[in-house]
């Protein structure tokens, strides 16, 4: 019986958006790990499981990937934000609830470090100051109506530094002292 021939396998190429948010994924996991100042597009496509070239075949510059990377961990923070004026409007300005929801991200290694990443880079990118500065002005300008503008920034302020408190310290901070902290933020 002759022997059927193989048709060679044809390559399917990769969705181009799917492959785009890989390498965008794989730089904002690297930059949670090590800082936005250590990526290299070998480090990325390594992480993203992608040819190298895919990284300057989806990116021009690794400076794009990088920003691309930022622009991805700020839209997430967005999405917490979005989160908190949702419990703004059903509960007012309340230490408790705004504790209970920020404790869960300042217990997860991964925010607090992405959070932390963003303060870093801002420091010495000025490009990258924009994604930095957006949990605190969200944070602030959803607070402002319910406590004025000097209380919500004063709870912005503090929001950034228990974030970096939690990141050097590997731990949060204790719920009872955030709360009288809020308390007194929110109401002085």
């Amino acid at each position: 019986m002759p022997s059927a021939k193989k048709t060679p396998a044809r390559r399917v190429s990769p969705d181009p958006e799917k492959r785009r948010l890989q390498i965008v994924q794989a730089a904002a996991e690297l930059i949670i790990e090590s800082g936005s100042l250590q990526l290299t597009h070998r480090k990325i496509a390594a992480q993203a499981q992608v040819p190298l070239g895919s990284t300057t075949q989806y990116f021009a510059t690794l400076d794009d990937i990088r920003s691309a990377a930022m622009q991805y961990l700020a839209d997430k923070i967005d999405g917490d934000i979005a989160e908190f004026q949702k419990a703004l409007e059903s509960h007012g300005p309340s230490a408790v609830i705004f504790a209970d929801m920020y404790l869960p991200q300042l217990r997860d290694r991964q925010t607090v470090r992405a959070e932390t990443a963003f303060i870093c880079a801002a420091v010495t990118n000025k490009d990258l100051r924009v994604h930095a500065l957006r949990w605190f002005e969200g944070l602030v300008e959803a607070l402002e109506p319910h406590i004025g503008r000097d209380n919500a920034t004063a709870v912005g302020i503090f929001a950034d530094g228990v974030t970096v408190h939690a990141a050097l310290n590997d731990a949060p901070i204790d719920r009872d002292l955030l709360i009288g902290t809020l308390n007194a933020l929110m109401h002085r």
